[in-house]
């Protein structure tokens, strides 16, 4: 059996590394690689996205739990992207994403916003030398949907360096993140449990380490296969899983030149540990130690520029 597996995997991989396929026609959406989009081309996205506790039987919750360290029993939301590029080698990449967390007795809205720059270094100017890029941008998340809190907020400057290489219809990347995040909370003024209104104000960084592979078929169909190990540096004395590992999948179909279908999931390790930072505190760092999983279904539109 092994050995059927083996050659089945081979016939795969043959038309990926003896093609010619270009790949710069690919959507770039969140895509954690080393291509930037032609000069004054926009790129699209729109998504719905949903996780349910109902995909892991290992979330059960203690009957006496409370809502604030327990992690969400389900979200919904809907993502948008917006790609732009500026120049031949300079991609402008934004992206807004609005989740509501049911909590079981509390829901909470949190809305995210991203804007990043993405820089090509080396466009296989030496040949044999692989495509680079950097990214450099900004991320906060927000709500004010709280029970005992006004407001609260993060805001995270990250830096990323991408190398990857064309091999026919594969495109294999590998990626290192650091990150800084400022997390600011207003206590409200109704007052609530002691601690829970108190000492959410905090700092801390990151160091994310991933792979990324994009693969084109030739039936108009492009795959994105990702995981990512992110690694949080907290202080403050917080305990609770310090670390995530996010595997996403996504599938691309190109109905036109210009329309694309995509879908997808994300399986988070650690559910959103490290993905909204606010999210993680003293009070809520023993409920992050369980898995999620995240789907998605949206489109992609092209428009060219001049």
């Amino acid at each position: 059996m092994r050995r059927w597996w083996i050659i089945a995997l081979a016939l795969l991989m043959c038309p990926a590394i003896g093609s010619s396929v270009d790949l710069g026609d690919s959507v770039l959406r969140d895509y954690p690689v080393a291509l930037t989009l032609p000069k004054k081309r926009v790129e699209i996205s729109l998504d719905y996205a949903r996780i349910d506790d109902a995909f892991f039987s290992d979330r059960a919750r203690p009957a006496d739990a409370h809502y604030l360290n327990t992690g969400p029993e389900e979200t919904n939301g809907a993502r948008v992207l917006l790609n732009y590029g500026l120049f031949d080698r300079t991609t402008l990449q934004t992206g807004f994403f609005y989740r509501d967390l049911d909590f079981g007795p509390d829901d909470m809205a949190v809305a995210s916003f991203d804007i990043s720059v993405k820089q090509t270094l080396s466009d296989r100017m030496f040949g044999w030398f692989p495509f680079i890029a950097m990214d450099a941008g900004l991320r906060t998340n927000y709500t004010d949907d709280l029970a005992y809190h006004d407001k609260i907020d993060d805001k995270t400057l990250f830096i990323r360096l991408t190398g990857g290489e064309i091999f026919g219809n594969l495109f294999p990347n590998a990626y290192l993140e650091y990150g800084f995040t400022d997390i600011d909370a207003t206590a409200g003024g109704g007052g609530g449990p002691a601690g829970l209104s108190l000492g959410l104000d905090r700092t801390e960084s990151y160091l994310e380490a991933g792979l990324c592979f994009l693969w084109k078929f030739p039936y108009d169909a492009l795959i994105r296969a990702e995981y990512s190990y992110l690694r949080m540096l907290r202080d403050d004395g917080l305990g609770g899983p310090t670390a995530n590992h996010i595997a996403r999948v996504d599938f691309n179909y190109f109905v036109t030149r210009r329309f694309i279908l995509n879908t997808g999931g994300v399986y988070y390790h650690r559910e959103l540990n490290g993905v909204i930072p606010f999210l993680f505190n003293e009070n809520t760092e023993s409920g992050f130690d369980r898995k999620a999983f995240e789907v998605y279904l949206g489109f992609t539109l092209l428009f060219e520029g001049d």
